[in-house]
């Protein structure tokens, strides 16, 4: 589909460009003839309806990326709950094979700040505890103190 103005002839095909065309290469923002070519409009996303978009949504990506840090850190911590409580309850089968020098330090660094699960009880001042833990970083300081640096915060 070819966009030019009502009653103006086509383009030549390999001539000049017609005067009512050549506003093209510096458009007014207002000529209500300045419309945006489907091409230009493909290739330039940025663009709806000839004006173009500033506003780059950057800020709410920053904030959703902090709300799934949050949500990470939890998740985070309950995974770490969950592996001290099946270590606990394994301690009597695993006679004879001990845990890893980090592995251990984990542990104990956990059980400092929580109870082992024995009975039912509400979990949500454990989950916060921990995830304080987790945000905190001592755990991961612990496990640099007994078992060398992790491999993965040589850039911390």
């Amino acid at each position: 589909m070819e966009l030019r103005p009502a009653g103006q002839p086509r383009l030549p095909a390999g001539g000049s460009t017609p005067a009512w065309c050549r506003h093209r290469r510096q458009p007014p923002r207002s000529s209500p003839r300045c419309r945006p070519e489907p091409r230009r409009q493909a290739c330039c996303p940025g663009r709806k309806d000839g004006q173009e978009d500033h506003n780059t949504m950057a800020m709410a990506s920053v904030r959703n990326m902090h709300e799934n840090l949050d949500r990470f850190e939890t998740a985070l911590a309950v995974l770490l709950m969950m592996d001290a409580q099946g270590i606990d309850l394994i301690g009597k089968d695993m006679r004879g094979l001990s845990l890893g020098t980090g592995t251990a330090a984990l542990h104990r660094g956990i059980r400092r700040t929580l109870a082992p699960l024995k009975d039912d009880r509400w979990m949500s001042p454990d989950v916060e505890r921990m995830t304080g833990l987790v945000r905190s970083r001592a755990l991961e300081a612990l496990v640099d103190r007994t078992s060398g640096r992790l491999l993965h915060s040589a850039g911390h």
